[in-house]
């Protein structure tokens, strides 16, 4: 059986879905009370279901099917939920067992749609970790004597003219912002990330892994972590910081190394713990919004065995520092005056000699050339 195609209404990691189609073409003739298997590998589903309720349906041709021509013919079915072990490769998985309606039968080279297989039961129960699907097959048999019988089949998509293996997608999550709190938010300022009992979708368990990936220029060289439950090891963290402090950002952000430090779970199952002394760049972030706007925070949870499982996205502003001690001078200030202005300040951050002050005058004011 060329193919299967087929689709999960949900791809993502611990996710419960159905397969919302599945298609083949028959390479030889199926009468009725053809009797279809579909093997899907147990490693990534698990169901609770003993049936599921579905909908076949078989066209003339692809002309028909294309256009859902009244010639077509659909039927409501049922199929059994059994689990064993793969026809192909002895690999455990879940099968589901139907029979073509009475009335139904498919000609050579036909295609067959199979639709909403489980919609309407417990649906399939996802593996919690992201990464290839893996194998499925597709049998036919009349009676005990196999009809048509498909390979391996890994399920893939089509982009750009090449096909793509389809993945168990990780879990994305926008927190509210009392769950994930920068201390302080100024340029240049030694800041703390609170994460205040995030609970996650798929719940850590001991050696799991949470790496937080910072924007460009935060500098992690000596980050601590406080909290029950996670520990830095020693290494764990990425990118080491530049030797100095960088005073401008990045022409292009995403070009940019990310600092990220690397957390092993202990006992934690939810995301409550700190992460301390981390200095923030020494340029201002999303702020105003449509100025460097920097790669959110990412934090990311990941499974014993290396696979992703779930993704944090929380947006990073930093702004800049008022002047200290600010003060301005001007003796005349008779209207229509040519006049001189004196400023003094003091800076709380690093100012080089390449640096640029920028004075906007107010409206009505002309500067003298």
């Amino acid at each position: 059986v060329p193919g299967p195609a087929f689709q999960f209404s949900n791809s993502n990691a611990k996710g419960t879905g159905y397969l919302s189609v599945m298609s083949f073409r028959a390479t030889s003739a199926m009468p009725e009370n053809t009797t279809l298997v579909f093997e899907l590998p147990a490693a990534t589903h698990s169901t609770s279901a003993v049936s599921m309720g579905l909908m076949v349906t078989v066209c003339p041709t692809d002309a028909d099917r294309a256009a859902k021509a009244s010639s077509c013919v659909s039927a409501n079915i049922t199929a059994a939920v059994s689990r064993g072990v793969s026809l192909g490769n002895g690999l455990g998985v879940i099968k589901l067992t139907m029979t073509l309606p009475i009335g139904t039968s498919v000609d050579y080279d036909q295609v067959v749609d199979l639709f909403n297989i489980g919609a309407t039961s417990s649906g399939f129960l996802h593996r919690s970790t992201s990464g290839p699907f893996g194998l499925y097959r597709l049998y036919a048999f009349v009676g005990v004597s196999a009809l048509d019988n498909s390979t391996g089949i890994e399920p893939e998509y089509c982009y750009a003219g090449n096909l793509h293996p389809y993945v168990l997608q990780e879990n994305v999550a926008y927190p509210l912002s009392n769950k994930l709190v920068i201390s302080h938010k100024q340029v240049g300022a030694v800041s703390s990330l609170f994460f205040t009992g995030f609970t996650l979708a798929i719940p850590l368990v001991p050696d799991a892994l949470v790496r937080v990936y910072f924007p460009p220029d935060f500098d992690l060289e000596n980050i601590t972590l406080t909290g029950p439950g996670f520990v830095i090891d020693q290494g764990s963290v990425f990118s080491a910081p530049a030797a100095a402090p960088i005073l401008t950002p990045p022409a292009t952000m995403d070009t940019v190394d990310r600092p990220a430090v690397q957390i092993r779970v202990t006992t934690g199952t939810s995301l409550s713990f700190t992460l301390n002394k981390i200095r923030n760049p020494y340029y201002a972030l999303g702020y105003p919004p449509d100025l460097y706007s920097a790669p959110p925070l990412l934090i990311r949870t990941v499974a014993v065995s290396g696979s992703a499982m779930e993704s944090i996205i929380y947006p990073v502003v930093i702004v800049p520092v008022t002047l200290d001690d600010f003060t301005l001078r001007q003796i005349d200030r008779s209207a229509a005056s040519v006049v001189a202005v004196e400023f003094t300040f003091a800076l709380s951050q690093i100012f080089t000699v390449a640096s640029e002050l920028h004075i906007r005058l107010p409206a009505g004011v002309l500067a003298d050339s």
